[in-house]
């Protein structure tokens, strides 16, 4: 069984201060696949996404998405047998798939069962859409720009934070404060690729690409260099070169380096 979660149609447009293309995500676009409770093994609560339907005390039915569970240890206060993880980021369950039972962890070592197997009644894999593109040098401590479509306007929007703090690879998510304002916007760049503020939490929309700083610009000058050496492959050979150091520093295959031969150094 498959379901479109949400709705945003992205393009891939033109910039009015460059004329460089800018590569939009996808559209927001989550496609879920009814599968087994025998297949909610410890592997999928821990590294897949998985959505669980129940059926509440007063016959509604309500769904809990499972992702990263974290099995019981000394650290932690999943009971024994289950896997532990946040709904929304606020609120704790766990899960038993030997139980197939569901409780949720106020606080402490207290739980509260809130679904046994005859009270839920779906189980879902989720796929989550590409994530969002990120261009330019990576890092904190920078003025990073990210676009968004807004749902109220249904349009690309954009916001330009300082970048504070960064989690995951590549990264996923992002934090920082809004530059010219007063926000404080946290934006995921991959799953759900929601940006928000956090103070108070407010929806903004989903996160279509963020662009940090391009990098350093540098001018290289040679002297001594004869005129068969200046041109053609001597070039080319320079310039890998160049890319070859920056990239051993840098533990990345993401920078670009170019040269450009301007002619004769005149005395």
């Amino acid at each position: 069984m498959s379901e479109d979660r949400t709705m945003d149609a992205l393009t891939t447009t033109k910039s009015a201060e460059n004329t460089d293309e800018k590569e939009y995500a996808e559209e927001y676009h989550e496609e879920t696949e009814e599968i087994n409770a025998d297949e909610l093994t410890a592997h999928r609560l821990s590294h897949k996404t998985t959505d669980i339907t129940y059926v509440t005390g007063q016959g509604t039915t309500r769904t809990v998405r499972v992702y990263g569970a974290t099995p019981a240890s000394s650290y932690n206060n999943v009971p024994e047998g289950f896997y532990g993880f946040f709904h929304n980021r606020d609120k704790k369950y766990a899960y038993s798939p030997e139980q197939d039972k569901l409780v949720s962890i106020p606080s402490g070592d207290k739980t509260i069962t809130v679904a046994e197997s005859e009270n839920i009644i779906r189980y879902e894999a989720v796929s989550y859409p590409e994530r969002a593109p990120v261009d330019g040098a990576v890092q904190e401590d920078v003025e990073a720009t990210v676009y968004y479509r807004s749902p109220r306007s249904d349009s690309i929007q954009s916001v330009t934070i300082r970048v504070d703090h960064m989690e995951g690879r590549y990264p996923a998510m992002i934090t920082g404060e809004e530059v010219d304002g007063d926000r404080l916007i946290e934006a995921t760049l991959v799953h759900s690729r929601k940006i928000k503020t956090t103070v108070p939490e407010n929806t903004l929309g989903r996160v279509a690409r963020v662009e940090f700083p391009k990098g350093h610009q540098f001018t290289l000058t040679v002297e001594g260099l004869t005129d068969d050496k200046a041109t053609g492959g001597g070039i080319e050979s320079a310039e890998q070169k160049l890319k070859s150091v920056f990239e051993r520093h840098a533990h990345s295959d993401g920078i670009d380096v170019t040269l450009t031969h301007e002619g004769r150094m005149e005395r």
